[in-house]
């Protein structure tokens, strides 16, 4: 085992795991998974697995692949394992899950309509449920469909792109919508744009404005 993998693994010399099955390496809990593994690699094909260091050896979250090593009679019985530190990965994916557990126990308890869009496909990815009762007959969903589908006039929706590209919000846009059924509604829109994950996002609020409109 090289300086790096020592260190990932938590062990000081490569003297204390040179004569260690590698099994022995990582915690116990993942010996079953990782002979798995080992038996794939040693049948011809790459494999992975994941593990978490226990806490003396430093705690670490690894990802490791197998590779098998072929001698010169064409046998594999050995194998190189490539381990990769993914410990601030999987802390990102981890806070990730939290905030938007957090955003969505927000979102369906307010009391204004709520919708989140991707802003290339118009694709909605996210709707509260007084957004559901907005634009959905009871037992609906309009999560996954198109936003494009909710707009009376699409040249409304030009004009909302082109103020939300130029600076980026747009504050109380009153616009004819359409309803899944094909019912007409005033609404007055406010729209963010914001960035996640290199995609760019709508974080939209609603109001009904039908009676003043008439």
């Amino acid at each position: 085992m090289n300086p790096a993998g020592l260190r990932l693994t938590g062990h000081n010399r490569a003297a204390d795991v040179a004569q260690l099955p590698f099994a022995d390496v990582v915690p116990q809990a993942d010996h079953e998974r990782l002979g798995e593994s080992l038996q794939q690699a040693l049948l011809g094909r790459p494999a992975h697995f994941a593990c978490t260091m226990s806490e003396d050896r430093g705690g670490r979250d690894l990802s490791g692949t197998l590779l098998p090593i072929t001698d010169a009679t064409a046998q594999r019985t050995k194998v190189m394992v490539v381990l990769q530190d993914i410990t601030d990965q999987r802390r990102a994916e981890t806070a990730l899950r939290e905030s938007e557990a957090r955003f969505r126990a927000i979102a369906e308890t307010s009391p204004v309509p709520l919708c989140v869009t991707n802003m290339q496909t118009g694709k909605i990815v996210f709707a509260n449920e007084r957004f559901q009762r907005l634009f959905c007959s009871a037992g609906e969903s309009i999560v996954g469909g198109d936003v494009r589908d909710l707009y009376a006039n699409l040249a409304d929706r030009r004009r909302l792109r082109e103020e939300l590209e130029r600076t980026g919000s747009v504050r109380e846009f009153e616009v004819e919508a359409k309803t899944a059924s094909g019912e007409l509604i005033w609404v007055s829109a406010s729209i963010d744009r914001v960035p996640l994950e290199q995609e760019q996002f709508l974080f939209a609020g609603f109001y009904e404005i039908g009676e003043r409109k008439r």
